[in-house]
């Protein structure tokens, strides 16, 4: 399939999906409902799609870089991204000193930390299912030295 033949369908697709009308497009994109139709239909855009895809695949690039876009990341890698930045060293410091008060009062001591290194399950929130975080706690607590 060339690449013009993709396009339309691409254009028709993606403003479907969006329950706009060719007239609805236009009006956002400043064009016509009559220019939406004929790329749609393929009457017109037909070559200079093709045009432009060749010079991008001749430059082994995408379109997006050809015209100077950034690609889009996922919205859940974005937020992310953001908590870290925005969080990343006051939870480095938070984790820190909970850690550092779990081994000071004695409800985790060193010697525990190579014991638990075998059974994750018991160290993490969640662990694998076969044992809850407050039943590995009140088992620490109970041990004896």
């Amino acid at each position: 399939m060339d690449a013009a033949k993709r396009f339309r369908e691409s254009l028709a697709d993606l403003r479907k999906r969006r329950n706009w009308t060719q007239e609805e497009l236009g009006e956002r994109t400043g064009l016509t409902r009559e220019t939406v139709a004929a790329w749609e239909q393929g009457r017109a855009m037909g070559e200079a799609v093709n045009k432009l895809v060749a010079v991008a695949d001749a430059l082994e690039v995408t379109l997006d870089e050809l015209c100077g876009r950034s690609t889009r990341r996922a919205p859940e890698l974005a937020v992310a991204e953001t908590v870290v930045a925005l969080l990343g060293d006051r939870l480095h410091k938070i984790i820190t000193e909970t850690i550092n008060r779990t081994v000071a009062d004695g409800t985790l001591r060193p010697a525990d930390w190579i014991r638990l290194a075998g059974d994750q399950s018991s160290v993490l929130p969640f662990g694998d299912g076969s044992r809850s975080g407050s039943t590995a706690r009140k088992r620490r607590r109970t041990e004896t030295p």
